[in-house]
Order: C-alpha cells, then structure tokens, then sequence
C-alpha cells in the first residue's frame, strides 16, 4: 500500500493541470472575438439617432471656453437681460414683489416653543450640580407694529367758489329837510303834542325848526329834541328857531321823533280857544313846521370777494395732485346786499 500512494497523487495533479489548460484556452478564444467591440461601439454611436431631441451644437456652447477658462461676460449680461424681460423674470418678480410679508406675532409657534423652553428650564436642565445655579433672566420684549400701504387709489376733493364780502364804513355829511307833510299833529288836553320820523340813522350836528304861522301862536313854549324854545310868530310871520340841544343826539332811521307845548309860555290858555286854533292851523297846514338837520351819517358799502370753500374726505398730505378739472367755466356776476347792489365781481373759473 506504501508504494501506491505516489502513483495516485501524480495522476490527480495531471488531471487538475489538464482542466486549467483547457479554461485559459477558452478565455482567450471570447477575448480575441471580442476584442474592438468595445472602441467601435462608441467610434460608431450616433447620439442624433438615439437620444430624442439632440444637437451637436446648441447656443450655450457660446458660454464655455474650456475647463480652464474664466466666467463668461456674455452669459451674465444675457442672463440680467432675460430676468428683466422674460415671461419667468417677470413672473418671479411680481411674485416677490406682491406677496403678502411674514407677520411676527407672538403667538408664532416658534416664539411660543422658545417662550415655552424659558418657562420650563427647572425641569429641562435642574438646578443639580457645581455648574449649575438658578438665575432671573429676561431678554424678551415684544413689541407690535401696526404698518399701513396703501395701493394707488384716485379721490378727489372738491373746490367751490363762494362771493362773500366785508362791510366798509365810511362816514359822510347830509343835509336833511323834512317837510311839514311828514309831521303829525294832535291834542293832549290843550297841550299840542307834534311828531316826526327820522329818515336817516346818524348824529345830529345841527337842527332847527322853521315855523310859518297862519294864526297866532301866542307865544307858545315848545319842547323838542332836548331843545325847549318859545314861537310868538302873529299872522303871516316865519321864523327859524335852533334846536342846540339837538347837537350830538343819535337818531335811528324809523326812530320817532316827538315834541310838544303848548300857548301862554306854556301854561297853556284856560279860557278861549287859542290852542285849538294853533292846532288846527298846524293839522291843516295853513301854518306849517319845517324841520332841517345836518347829520353825520356812517354809509357802508358791500366790498365783494371770491372765497374758495375745499372740501376733501381725506388727507391730501398722504397724496399727490394728479390733475384739476373746472366744472363751471369763468366770468363775472353781480348782485345785491340789504337791497344795494355791490356791482361784478370777475373770475376765471367758478
């Protein structure tokens, strides 16, 4: 059995060396088939067959310089003009031009957590150990802000143009007579009781009273306008008598002046009937009263002016003038105050 056993090796290794052989053989058989397949399947691809859409040379190959060149001017100025003009450019910019802002509130989730971790420090890190100790800190303050835009809106004020005025005050001197037409007589027992009515309002500079007498007036004793006077006038007489106390009084158009007297220096005649005849005469205006004033009278006049009355719901402060629009074309009008017309008044637009 010893000299067997060599005999059995030698005969295993002939067998394993022979299925060796045989594999490399059929190795290098498939390798030289093979061989070149690889480089012509690319020397012979055709890309514009096989890959939808390909071209060999596309507008951005004007871009690359190589892999060792620089950047590209051309690319960034054509990259600025297509944001500024494309439809995506535009797009993006009204995007971030409209949207709403982000609101801070302090009720974000993110400030409650942060707000939350600050009320809880105890139980997240404790108050256990060398490193650790117990502090009052306060870093957070919230403040609201309240901020207003408004988009374009159009609004309009409206102006109106008004004629208003003042009053100028001017004084001036008239003389004026009042005939014995506007007198009224009557009898107060035997007292002659006379009236007239201011025609003007105004002070009194001077005044007097001219008498004509168709009867006697027997020395009769008038009072009148804070001036008592005697009349002795016989049939046919005149007579001017001054009134100085009149002087300064300040008379009231439509004021009602009144004076009276009577015969005999003013005791009146008991016995006859002079002072009826004195009154009669003066009631049927045989005799007659004429009274003459100088009055100094303020006149005033209506001094016109065109006022512009504005009326705008809303600040125009917070807006700027677009434009004016006239609604009533220009020109002049007139008209008439407390019964005085004040004449034209003139504008280019109403």
């Amino acid at each position: 059995m010893k000299r067997l056993l060599p005999l059995l090796l030698g005969l295993a290794v002939s067998v394993a060396q022979a299925d060796s052989n045989s594999d490399y053989r059929a190795g290098s058989d498939f390798a030289r088939q093979i061989q070149g397949q690889g480089t012509g399947s690319i020397q012979g691809f055709k890309p514009q067959e096989s890959i939808p859409g390909y071209n060999a040379n596309p507008d951005e190959t004007k871009y690359y310089g190589g892999v060792t060149a620089g950047g590209d001017g051309g690319l960034k100025n054509d990259g600025t003009t297509e944001w500024a003009t494309g439809e995506t450019g535009k797009t993006i910019t009204e995007s971030f031009m409209n949207k709403p802002k982000d609101i801070l509130s302090p009720d974000a989730p993110f400030i409650q957590t942060g707000r939350d971790v600050v009320n809880r420090a105890d139980s997240i890190v404790g108050n256990t150990g060398q490193q650790c100790s117990a502090q009052q800190i306060n870093r957070s303050e919230f403040t609201n802000y309240t901020c207003e835009r408004d988009t374009m809106v159009e609004e309009f004020c409206t102006r109106t143009a008004r004629i208003t005025g003042d009053w100028k005050y001017t004084d001036e001197y008239r003389e004026v007579t009042i005939p014995h037409s506007q007198f009224r007589f009557s009898m107060n027992g035997l007292k002659l009781v006379f009236s007239v009515t201011a025609p003007v309002t105004g002070t009194v500079e001077s005044a007097s009273l001219s008498v004509y007498a168709a009867f006697f007036f027997l020395n009769s004793r008038y009072t009148f306008m804070n001036s008592t006077f005697n009349v002795g006038l016989v049939n046919g007489q005149s007579g001017t008598f001054p009134l100085s106390g009149a002087t300064g009084l300040q008379v009231t158009q439509g004021q009602v002046l009144t004076g009276s007297g009577c015969t005999a220096n003013g005791n009146c005649l008991s016995g006859g009937n002079g002072d009826r005849q004195v009154y009669e005469k003066l009631a049927s205006g045989a005799s007659t009263f004429t009274l003459k004033l100088r009055m100094k009278v303020r006149d005033k006049e209506w001094v016109p002016r065109v006022e512009w009355v504005e009326s705008c719901p809303f600040n125009k402060a917070d807006g700027v003038l677009k434009g004016t629009e006239c609604s009533e074309p220009g020109g002049t009008k007139t008209g008439v105050m407390e019964g005085k017309p004040w004449g034209t008044v003139a504008n280019s637009r109403w």
